[in-house]
């Protein structure tokens, strides 16, 4: 016997995954760890490649490496077609013969595609590859050459392409089992797939063969099992609509099932099968599911995998199985919108920063591990531990301050039993007076801003100019990343503590003050005191890029623009212009908080779409006069509210004009804190930059971005020692953070068990959908969804749809309509925005940018919160 032409199971050897698949690679290990999988063998890539190696050398393979989109496909037909002609090598005769005589003249067999590209962690290829089921000897070769032909599949090439795999290097495996005549069957996973609850299997199955069930061409029974009380916590009979049976001279009967259903498996049963998947996934040290079968009530494994679509928790974020559990936010969804995990290098950043942040509140270094933590960042993800803020503010408190920003983490929060999560930490006073140290230690800042206004704004601007000359005096030095990272991080702290973020907070919680102070104004002049406030550096970057765009000559092109530009031809008010805005905001970008984001200044093609988004937009609805209309429009508003409170109390009416002032001086700051993290971020990326494009010169790392997958630590280690392996160290730091990127979308809320939880089903009109309100108005429109802010041209008139929006949105906003978030509340950036704007603007609207298609119309009603259809395209 050549192995590298196959391997039989049971067996002793233990191939490559390269060489057999994960399928076939599952079985072999099973077998070997004596779990009851029928026995059989697995036809490597090796087998097939001379078959592989008659395909790429036909002119059919030679015309599909030219082809394009639209002939692909059909090549791929003609190729599949091509390859059923294909004839066994002696070599492979001899080799399928002499394994097929280990098994009795009559056994039946199943023959199943093990592709080393299916079944692994974040691809499954499920249902594309072809299975054969009741093949006897003399069909044999026939079947194996039907699924080895599924590799040439268009789908298979259309998942691929999808997935990243190289399209033009097909390779396949193919297992020959013998098949059992299931009386009873179906497939397990050792999570609950459905709510990744990581202490409940989930058991499917039906009568007779599972292909039934794993083709989903039945409603299967399903068995949810608790682990922790040992017994089925859930059953429900499926319609069991049809069965398939093994004949035993080959082939396979279907059944249609025209009697009541009955239930599949008994509690013993379920409890067999879920001490087998358990057993399963103690092997593999990994969430599995298996195909299983009950053959005169034996119970046979067929086959074992990795569910491939599930949530994974750190180690550190998890709970021991019957212990407390630990309820988690994450912010970084809530807060910023952003569902890919930040850079290991970003997540070393802020760690400091949460640090730096302690320390100069608390004077004491904090411990953030996720269990003691309020805060705490890993792998990329920012969280809060609300099981630890429970502790002190009651859930029901918790969910009216996160209504602000995530209205459905709030709805979830409120709903939750009573006493479920029970906090990790005590009441000490340092949790418990947390709240009042932090009021404390801002009154005086805050003090002096409604004292004196417009001193205090000076004194602000003036302290943050100092600021950016510190940071470029400090990156001018010759300190160490880490050095300079952690003396950069303690002056922001200061500085966004003392000079911006109590007194944009305060703005805001005294415009909420006023809606008491003055409860019979109209809401319409309530919401109208929060527009177009100056001292807003994202507002103000929007109209700086208007201005920058009226210096575009009117006939010139973006195209035109981007190579003026590089050759550095462009008009000298123009590039004045251009120049001027990239020193004031050449920092920012998408997604901006993470260091390893190409800033503006990086990436112009960028910045240029923006430009020539907002160019379009006729002069009567430039951002400029509109922000003059609504700062009129707040104006008007305030002395409405003013003279009617002057009519009924002279003490009420100074004490709302005292507010105003400082509202209109300070509620802008909002953003400034950010502004400058994010100015830091930067001036530290290019730092990094420096230093990577040295190390990539001197051929230590794969390319400039492959540093971001350092920690500030390892990276100024590889910096001192020459022999630093760089890349097996960003290797191991990225596997995580890869395995958060293929989970689809990431939930809010979750415990330390994997349960995700997911706000009440809301009853809705016909044709409508309803969320947050969060900015008031009516308007109606195109839809436009959008998953980056220059993923494609944005019209005046559409109507913004995205998961949430942050600052490099701001100008799409110049066009729009109204505005519509999946993430969320009145704080989101978009919803600040669109009120600034106003723009209608409606969140928490879960799924949002998969319930419409760009063209389809609809109205928005941001007073109601709610979106009626009006017509598709």
């Amino acid at each position: 016997m050549k192995e590298e032409l196959g391997y039989a199971f049971p067996g002793d050897s233990v191939p490559k995954i390269s060489e057999v698949g994960g399928k076939g690679l599952s079985l072999i290990i099973s077998s070997r760890e004596k779990m009851p999988v029928p026995p059989g063998f697995v036809l490597t890539v090796e087998f097939f490649r001379p078959w592989l190696e008659s395909i790429k050398s036909s002119p059919l393979w030679k015309s599909f490496l030219n082809s394009d989109n639209t002939s692909m496909m059909s090549l791929c037909e003609e190729i599949k077609v091509f390859s059923q002609d294909l004839t066994f090598s002696r070599q492979q005769d001899i080799f399928l013969d002499n394994e097929l005589k280990k098994f009795p003249d009559k056994t039946v067999f199943a023959v199943r595609s093990s592709s080393p590209e299916e079944d692994l962690e974040g691809s499954s290829f499920a249902g594309i590859y072809e299975t054969r089921l009741g093949v006897v000897r003399s069909d044999i070769k026939s079947a194996v050459r039907t699924v080895f032909s599924s590799c040439l599949d268009p789908r298979i090439f259309t998942y691929k392409k999808e997935q990243g795999f190289d399209v033009f290097s097909p390779q396949i495996a193919v297992i020959i089992q013998q098949q059992i005549a299931s009386e009873i069957s179906g497939v397990c996973f050792s999570i609950n797939p459905f709510t990744n609850n990581y202490d409940e299997v989930v058991i499917n199955s039906n009568w007779g063969l599972g292909e039934t069930v794993v083709s989903g061409t039945v409603t299967p029974d399903t068995f949810i099992f608790d682990r922790l009380k040992r017994k089925t916590r859930k059953f429900t009979i499926g319609k069991q609509e049809k069965s398939i049976w093994l004949n035993a001279d080959g082939g396979t009967t279907t059944r249609n099932n025209t009697g009541k259903a009955q239930k599949t498996l008994t509690a013993k049963q379920v409890k067999r099968i879920t001490k087998l998947v358990t057993k399963v996934e103690n092997l593999y040290q990994k969430p599995m599911d298996i195909e299983w079968a009950f053959y005169n009530n034996t119970l046979y494994l067929l086959q074992a995998r990795p569910i491939t679509s599930y949530m994974p928790l750190p180690e550190e974020m998890k709970t021991v199985p019957g212990k407390p559990k630990i309820l988690y936010q994450d912010m970084t969804i809530s807060v910023q919108g952003l569902y890919q995990p930040i850079s290991v290098l970003g997540t070393s950043m802020y760690q400091q920063l949460l640090e730096k942040l302690s320390l100069f509140l608390f004077s004491s270094k904090p411990d953030l591990s996720p269990s003691n933590a309020l805060l705490f960042i890993i792998n990329g993800r920012f969280y809060i531990n609300l099981s630890n803020l429970f502790e002190f503010v009651n859930k029901n408190k918790c969910a009216d301050f996160i209504q602000n920003m995530d209205p459905l983490a709030a709805e979830i929060i409120r709903g939750l039993p009573k006493k479920r999560y029970k906090a990790s930490v005590s009441k000490t006073p340092g949790y418990r007076y947390t709240a009042l140290k932090i009021f404390c230690r801002t009154v005086p800042y805050i003090t002096r801003g409604l004292l004196f206004p417009k001193y205090t704004n000076r004194l602000n601007h003036k302290k943050f100019r100092e600021f950016e000359k510190y940071t470029e005096k400090l990156m001018q030095s010759n300190l160490q990343l880490t050095e300079i990272t952690a003396k950069l991080f303690k002056r922001l702290t200061a500085m966004i503590f003392k000079n911006s973020a109590p007194l944009g907070l305060s703005g805001r919680a005294f415009l909420n003050y006023i809606k008491k102070l003055v409860p019979d104004a109209e809401t319409e002049d309530l919401q109208a005191l929060s527009l177009a406030l100056p001292n807003n550096v994202t507002t103000e970057m929007g109209l700086e890029l208007y201005r920058l765009s009226c210096e575009i000559p009117e006939s010139m092109t973006s195209q035109e623009f981007l190579r003026s530009l590089n050759n550095h031809a462009l008009p000298s008010n123009t590039q004045e212009a251009w120049d001027k805005f990239l020193r004031t905001y050449g920092h920012r970008c998408p997604d901006e908080l993470d260091p390893k984001s190409p800033r503006y200044r990086d990436t112009p093609e960028t910045l240029v779409e923006m430009i020539f988004s907002i160019k379009s937009a006729p002069e009567t609805e430039s951002p400029l006069k509109n922000f003059k209309r609504l700062q009129v429009k707040r104006n008007k508003a305030f002395q409405k509210i003013f003279t009617a409170a002057r009519q009924k109390s002279f003490i009420k009416a100074k004490i709302l004009k005292f507010l105003y002032r400082y509202i209109e001086t300070f509620a802008g700051y909002r953003e400034t804190h950010k502004y400058y993290l994010i100015y830091t971020i930067d001036q530290l990326r290019r730092k990094v930059i420096s230093q990577a494009e040295n190390l990539y010169a001197e051929g230590r790392i794969d390319s400039i971005n492959q540093v971001f997958d350092l920690t500030l630590e390892e990276l100024q280690s590889s910096l001192k020692d020459s022999n630093y392996d760089i890349r097996a160290r960003a290797n191991r730091n990225i596997v995580f953070p890869n395995k958060l990127r293929t989970y689809p979308k990431l939930p809010t809320i979750f415990d330390s068990r994997g349960l995700i939880l997911r706000p009440p089903v809301k009853e809705m009109l016909k044709g409508e959908i309803s969320g947050t309100p969060v900015s008031a108005g009516i308007a109606s429109g195109p839809v436009k969804v959008m998953h980056s802010p220059t993923e494609k041209p944005f019209n005046k008139g559409d109507i913004l749809v995205a998961r949430a929006t942050d600052p490099a949105w701001t100008t799409l906003f110049v066009n729009a309509s109204a505005v519509i978030l999946e993430v969320g509340g009145v704080l989101q950036h978009g919803a600040l925005v669109a009120r600034e704007y106003g723009l209608p603007c409606i969140t928490g609207v879960a799924n949002a940018t998969s319930l419409w298609k760009d063209g389809d119309s609809v109205e928005v009603d941001g007073s109601a919160g709610r979106i009626r259809n009006l017509k598709h395209s």
